[in-house]
């Protein structure tokens, strides 16, 4: 069976973005790995906008995700004022210091977060 790539994850992106009043996302590419930066630019694209969102969930773990993707998701969550949960996985990804400043200094600035959880684990280093 093949895994899900760019072309099925635009198609997810492009339901997100009719979803206005869209309050609870939770969304996995977990072990997905033909999905790389350009999936989490259409997701970060479709969730940005998202003024109600409060709770998000959303795993990337053991995909091709690297800083220049979590720099574009970093940028899109900055504008989530209204969020108070967020569960982020990017663990075993090629995201650098440089990814997890950027993702750190957004969620510092997130001021109704109530509960987060962040898993960054074994990423190798990125070519």
């Amino acid at each position: 069976m093949e895994s899900i790539s760019d072309e099925g994850s635009s198609q997810i992106a492009k339901a997100l973005t009719n979803l206005q009043r869209l309050s609870k996302l939770a969304i996995s590419f977990d072990d997905c790995y033909n999905i790389n930066d350009t999936t989490i630019h259409q997701i970060s694209r479709a969730i940005h906008s998202k003024s109600n969102l409060k709770e998000l969930e959303i795993a990337f773990g053991n995909t091709l995700i690297t800083d220049d993707g979590l720099i574009t998701f970093s940028e899109s969550i900055r504008l989530l004022t209204e969020l108070s949960s967020m569960l982020i996985n990017f663990a075993e990804t090629r995201i650098s210091d440089e990814g997890a400043f950027r993702i750190a200094e957004t969620i510092s600035n997130l001021q109704k977060l109530l509960s987060l959880q962040v898993s960054v684990r074994d990423c190798p280093i990125a070519d």
